[in-house]
Protein backbone atom coordinates (compact mmCIF):
# COMPACT_ATOMS: atom_id res chain seq x y z
CA UNK A 1 0.00 0.00 0.00
CA UNK A 2 1.30 3.41 -0.92
CA UNK A 3 1.41 6.24 1.62
CA UNK A 4 0.72 9.84 0.60
CA UNK A 5 1.87 12.59 2.98
CA UNK A 6 0.69 16.21 2.92
CA UNK A 7 2.49 18.80 5.06
CA UNK A 8 0.88 21.78 6.77
CA UNK A 9 1.11 25.53 6.37
CA UNK A 10 4.60 27.11 6.16
CA UNK A 11 6.44 23.80 5.92
CA UNK A 12 7.46 21.66 2.95
CA UNK A 13 7.92 18.00 2.08
CA UNK A 14 10.99 17.78 4.34
CA UNK A 15 8.59 17.93 7.28
CA UNK A 16 7.93 14.21 6.81
CA UNK A 17 11.49 12.93 6.75
CA UNK A 18 11.59 11.79 10.43
CA UNK A 19 8.28 9.92 10.21
CA UNK A 20 8.96 8.37 6.81
CA UNK A 21 12.28 7.07 8.12
CA UNK A 22 10.50 5.57 11.13
CA UNK A 23 7.84 3.94 8.97
CA UNK A 24 10.43 2.62 6.51
CA UNK A 25 8.01 2.98 3.60
CA UNK A 26 9.98 3.15 0.33
CA UNK A 27 6.87 4.00 -1.70
CA UNK A 28 6.07 7.14 0.28
CA UNK A 29 4.76 10.03 -1.82
CA UNK A 30 5.53 13.41 -0.27
CA UNK A 31 3.33 16.09 -1.75
CA UNK A 32 4.58 19.67 -1.92
CA UNK A 33 2.48 22.78 -1.30
CA UNK A 34 5.09 25.16 -2.68
CA UNK A 35 5.44 27.49 0.29
CA UNK A 36 9.22 27.85 -0.06
CA UNK A 37 10.00 28.17 -3.73
CA UNK A 38 9.62 24.57 -4.82
CA UNK A 39 6.86 24.10 -7.39
CA UNK A 40 3.65 22.61 -6.00
CA UNK A 41 3.39 18.86 -6.53
CA UNK A 42 -0.11 17.83 -5.53
CA UNK A 43 -1.04 14.89 -7.76
CA UNK A 44 -2.69 12.01 -5.93
CA UNK A 45 -2.09 8.42 -7.12
CA UNK A 46 -4.47 6.58 -9.43
CA UNK A 47 -4.14 3.45 -7.31
CA UNK A 48 -4.99 2.52 -3.70
CA UNK A 49 -3.22 4.53 -1.01
CA UNK A 50 -3.44 5.75 2.58
CA UNK A 51 -3.39 9.54 2.96
CA UNK A 52 -1.66 11.12 5.95
CA UNK A 53 -1.97 14.85 6.54
CA UNK A 54 -0.54 17.20 9.11
CA UNK A 55 -2.53 20.21 10.29
CA UNK A 56 -3.70 22.26 7.27
CA UNK A 57 -2.43 19.49 5.00
CA UNK A 58 -5.20 17.24 6.27
CA UNK A 59 -7.78 19.97 5.68
CA UNK A 60 -6.53 20.22 2.09
CA UNK A 61 -6.87 16.44 1.65
CA UNK A 62 -10.52 16.49 2.65
CA UNK A 63 -11.26 18.85 -0.24
CA UNK A 64 -9.72 16.58 -2.89
CA UNK A 65 -10.96 13.76 -5.09
CA UNK A 66 -10.06 10.79 -2.89
CA UNK A 67 -11.63 8.03 -4.96
CA UNK A 68 -8.52 5.79 -4.63
CA UNK A 69 -7.88 6.56 -0.97
CA UNK A 70 -8.43 3.63 1.39
CA UNK A 71 -8.10 5.54 4.66
CA UNK A 72 -7.23 8.92 6.14
CA UNK A 73 -4.89 9.72 9.03
CA UNK A 74 -4.85 13.20 10.59
CA UNK A 75 -1.81 14.18 12.65
CA UNK A 76 -2.56 17.43 14.50
CA UNK A 77 -5.31 17.71 11.91
CA UNK A 78 -8.84 19.05 11.63
CA UNK A 79 -11.79 19.32 9.27
CA UNK A 80 -12.43 22.95 10.18
CA UNK A 81 -10.10 25.46 11.80
CA UNK A 82 -11.73 28.89 11.98
CA UNK A 83 -14.39 29.82 14.50
CA UNK A 84 -17.95 30.16 13.25
CA UNK A 85 -21.53 30.33 14.45
CA UNK A 86 -21.78 26.54 14.42
CA UNK A 87 -18.14 25.96 15.42
CA UNK A 88 -17.53 28.04 18.53
CA UNK A 89 -14.32 26.24 19.54
CA UNK A 90 -12.43 27.23 16.38
CA UNK A 91 -9.65 29.77 16.06
CA UNK A 92 -10.93 33.37 15.64
CA UNK A 93 -10.76 34.32 11.96
CA UNK A 94 -9.28 37.71 12.85
CA UNK A 95 -6.05 36.01 13.93
CA UNK A 96 -5.67 34.45 10.50
CA UNK A 97 -6.62 37.73 8.83
CA UNK A 98 -3.85 39.54 10.72
CA UNK A 99 -1.31 36.96 9.62
CA UNK A 100 -2.45 37.29 6.03
CA UNK A 101 -2.22 41.09 6.08
CA UNK A 102 1.34 40.95 7.42
CA UNK A 103 2.58 38.43 4.87
CA UNK A 104 3.23 40.92 2.07
CA UNK A 105 5.34 43.18 4.31
CA UNK A 106 7.11 40.65 6.48
CA UNK A 107 6.72 37.05 5.30
CA UNK A 108 9.79 35.85 7.18
CA UNK A 109 8.53 37.50 10.36
CA UNK A 110 5.10 35.88 10.09
CA UNK A 111 6.63 32.46 9.48
CA UNK A 112 9.16 32.88 12.28
CA UNK A 113 6.41 33.84 14.73
CA UNK A 114 4.31 30.87 13.68
CA UNK A 115 7.20 28.43 13.96
CA UNK A 116 8.14 29.82 17.36
CA UNK A 117 4.59 29.11 18.52
CA UNK A 118 4.83 25.59 17.15
CA UNK A 119 8.32 25.15 18.68
CA UNK A 120 9.74 23.18 15.77
CA UNK A 121 12.84 21.12 16.31
CA UNK A 122 14.31 22.03 12.94
CA UNK A 123 14.37 25.25 10.94
CA UNK A 124 12.95 25.87 7.49
CA UNK A 125 14.92 27.67 4.84
CA UNK A 126 13.94 28.97 1.45
CA UNK A 127 12.29 31.96 -0.20
CA UNK A 128 8.68 32.32 0.99
CA UNK A 129 6.10 32.17 -1.77
CA UNK A 130 3.67 34.82 -0.57
CA UNK A 131 0.94 33.84 -3.03
CA UNK A 132 0.97 30.20 -1.92
CA UNK A 133 1.18 31.10 1.76
CA UNK A 134 -1.74 33.51 1.44
CA UNK A 135 -3.79 30.85 -0.33
CA UNK A 136 -3.06 28.48 2.54
CA UNK A 137 -4.21 30.99 5.14
CA UNK A 138 -7.38 31.66 3.14
CA UNK A 139 -8.16 27.94 3.25
CA UNK A 140 -7.74 27.92 7.01
CA UNK A 141 -10.16 30.83 7.29
CA UNK A 142 -12.82 29.51 4.92
CA UNK A 143 -12.69 25.75 4.45
CA UNK A 144 -15.15 23.55 6.32
CA UNK A 145 -14.98 19.87 5.43
CA UNK A 146 -16.75 18.36 8.41
CA UNK A 147 -19.32 16.74 6.13
CA UNK A 148 -16.58 15.22 4.01
CA UNK A 149 -14.83 13.94 7.13
CA UNK A 150 -18.07 12.41 8.40
CA UNK A 151 -18.36 10.30 5.25
CA UNK A 152 -15.14 8.49 6.18
CA UNK A 153 -16.52 7.24 9.48
CA UNK A 154 -14.25 4.57 10.95
CA UNK A 155 -11.86 4.85 8.00
CA UNK A 156 -10.60 8.12 9.48
CA UNK A 157 -8.01 8.16 12.27
CA UNK A 158 -6.62 11.14 14.14
CA UNK A 159 -3.81 11.80 16.59
CA UNK A 160 -3.67 15.14 18.39
CA UNK A 161 -1.41 16.76 20.94
CA UNK A 162 -3.06 17.48 24.27
CA UNK A 163 -0.72 20.47 24.65
CA UNK A 164 -1.10 21.79 21.10
CA UNK A 165 -0.92 25.62 21.29
CA UNK A 166 -2.77 26.01 17.97
CA UNK A 167 -5.39 23.31 18.08
CA UNK A 168 -7.37 22.89 21.28
CA UNK A 169 -8.56 19.34 21.99
CA UNK A 170 -12.14 20.53 21.54
CA UNK A 171 -11.39 21.70 17.99
CA UNK A 172 -9.75 18.45 16.99
CA UNK A 173 -12.50 16.26 18.40
CA UNK A 174 -15.30 18.44 17.03
CA UNK A 175 -13.89 18.07 13.52
CA UNK A 176 -14.24 14.31 13.20
CA UNK A 177 -17.04 11.74 13.16
CA UNK A 178 -17.86 9.80 16.33
CA UNK A 179 -16.91 6.53 14.61
CA UNK A 180 -13.38 7.70 13.86
CA UNK A 181 -10.42 6.21 15.69
CA UNK A 182 -8.47 8.83 17.59
CA UNK A 183 -6.50 9.70 20.67
CA UNK A 184 -4.76 12.57 22.41
CA UNK A 185 -1.14 12.28 23.47
CA UNK A 186 1.16 14.53 25.44
CA UNK A 187 2.71 16.86 22.89
CA UNK A 188 2.32 19.97 20.80
CA UNK A 189 1.51 20.80 17.18
CA UNK A 190 4.41 19.01 15.51
CA UNK A 191 3.93 15.40 16.52
CA UNK A 192 5.45 13.94 13.30
CA UNK A 193 8.72 15.77 14.04
CA UNK A 194 8.75 15.65 17.83
CA UNK A 195 7.32 12.13 18.23
CA UNK A 196 7.83 10.17 14.99
CA UNK A 197 7.95 6.83 16.80
CA UNK A 198 4.63 7.49 18.50
CA UNK A 199 3.10 8.62 15.19
CA UNK A 200 4.37 5.51 13.41
CA UNK A 201 2.87 3.29 16.11
CA UNK A 202 -0.45 5.08 15.83
CA UNK A 203 -0.50 4.75 12.03
CA UNK A 204 0.19 1.01 12.33
CA UNK A 205 -2.71 0.67 14.78
CA UNK A 206 -4.99 2.64 12.45
CA UNK A 207 -4.09 0.39 9.53
CA UNK A 208 -4.80 -2.71 11.61
CA UNK A 209 -8.30 -1.40 12.18
CA UNK A 210 -8.78 -0.93 8.43
CA UNK A 211 -7.63 -4.46 7.60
Amino acid sequence: MKFVFVHGWSFDRRFWYPLVAELACPEAILLEMGYFGAPPQLDLPNEPYIAIGHSAGFLWLLGQDLRHCQGLVALNGFARFAKGADFPDGVPARQLARMSSRLSQSPNGVIADFHALCRPDIGWTGTPNIERLTLGLNRLQNDDFRREAARWGDRLAWLSGADDPLLLPEVARASFPAESYGKFVTGGHLLPIAQPIHCATFIAAALDRLA
